[in-house]
């Protein structure tokens, strides 16, 4: 009996034994793949042109096959990543739950581009956010309805602020400021000092006004400083149809608002209008008085025809089209002569047309803001863009 409980014992204790090594190899197998999924962000991978747009979803090895390539890291929720938070502006509250994501723009497999896009939870954009290893760059903040309601633009030493004012999603108002740069403790970099700091300096407004029938009539600038009217002159615009934007300008449609240009916006711009106060050209500059490039605006009687940036190594031309009412019913977008995107109003909604490689790559049908389909396409090589 001693024998056979002796025996019983030890078999317990080898089968114990065996089981604790198990456990503990399926634990720290646990472990390490808990740390790596810690150490490496989920990611995706798309072919993408050159406005780094998320074309089509595919493998990174494919998709750096292709001219550009787009990879998307989601970088958690509710924890905003230090590398932006300095350039966050602190009078904007920050949703109460929001997703990160880093977008990273490759061309012919070398990095050119990376922004920052935090979301609300529901999907929608709160901040777009890019920055330079020098500093300069730009952030866009959203509400939740999506309409832009700040945009801020980073120069070596300050920022220059666009806050957006709507009623009932119409944009009435824009007020320009400069503000001091604030450093990675967030203390005014004019002087750690608050009685020496450098104030915000409110520049000028822009306020739009419409006709009864919802037409951009004209915009009026209004300065707050001596400084902003040295760099500027009044911009007042005749009847012009209804969408049309400018450089101070965003239409609420998504397919209607190019961004096509707004990269092209340098510290110093001087303007050029004709005798009926339309603005024919401005000469940007950078911060040392250099010229960069200029924007030409062609009319044909009271409506912007085109719009062409000549750049030292860029040319970019948005091309215009109105029906028999003066209604906006096409856009075309050309890069270094090249089309890129196309927009038509038809009826109650709009179609974009993407093109990569001068082929059509993507058309999206918009109405009432917001898009109800999307069709790839595919180049006729056969393989797919």
């Amino acid at each position: 009996m001693k024998t056979s409980k002796h025996l019983i014992r030890m078999f317990t204790l080898v089968n114990f034994s065996a089981l604790t090594k198990r456990c503990f190899g399926i634990i720290s197998i646990l472990f390490f793949l808990f740390l790596g999924a810690k150490a490496a962000y989920s990611e995706d991978w798309y072919v993408s042109n050159a406005a780094g747009m998320a074309l089509e979803k595919t493998f990174s090895r494919a998709a750096l096959r292709e001219p550009y390539a787009l990879k998307i890291e989601y970088r958690g929720q509710n924890s905003m990543p230090l590398e932006i938070s300095v350039f966050i502006d602190s009078s904007i509250a920050v949703p109460e739950s929001f997703n990160a994501e880093l977008h990273t723009l490759y061309e012919n497999t070398e990095e050119i581009k990376q922004r920052w896009i935090v979301r609300y939870a529901e999907g929608n954009t709160w901040l777009v956010i890019s920055v330079k290893e020098n500093g300069s760059g730009f952030a866009e903040y959203y509400d939740a309805s999506n309409l832009l309601i700040q945009e801020d633009t980073f120069f070596d030493g300050s920022v220059i602020r666009v806050r957006h004012h709507y009623d009932d999603r119409i944009l009435m108002q824009n007020e320009t400021w400069q503000i001091p740069r604030k450093n990675s403790e967030g203390i005014s970099a004019a002087d750690e000092s608050a009685e020496s700091a450098e104030p915000d300096t409110h520049l000028w407004s822009d306020v739009y006004h419409y006709t009864r029938n919802g037409s951009l009539r004209s915009i009026e600038r209004l300065f707050h400083s001596a400084e902003a009217e040295d760099k500027v002159s009044l911009v007042h615009f005749v009847p012009l149809n209804p969408g049309y934007e400018d450089t101070f300008f965003r239409n609420v449609s998504p397919a209607l608002s190019s961004d096509f240009m707004s990269d092209v916006i340098y510290v110093r711009i001087e303007y050029v209008t004709d005798n009926r106060g339309r603005i024919i050209s401005e000469i940007h500059k950078d911060d040392e008085g250099n010229i960069i490039g200029e924007l030409v605006n062609t009319w044909s009687g009271d409506r912007l025809a085109s719009i062409a940036w000549n750049g030292e190594n860029d040319t970019r031309r948005i091309e215009y089209e109105y029906d028999g009412q003066g209604n906006r019913i096409i856009e075309r977008n050309y890069r270094n002569g090249i089309l890129e995107r196309l927009v038509r109003a038809e009826e109650d909604r709009e179609v974009e047309e993407l093109y990569l490689q001068g082929q059509l790559s993507l058309r999206a049908v918009w109405k009432d803001g917001q898009k109800i389909s999307e069709e790839y396409f595919r180049l006729r090589s056969g393989r797919s863009f």
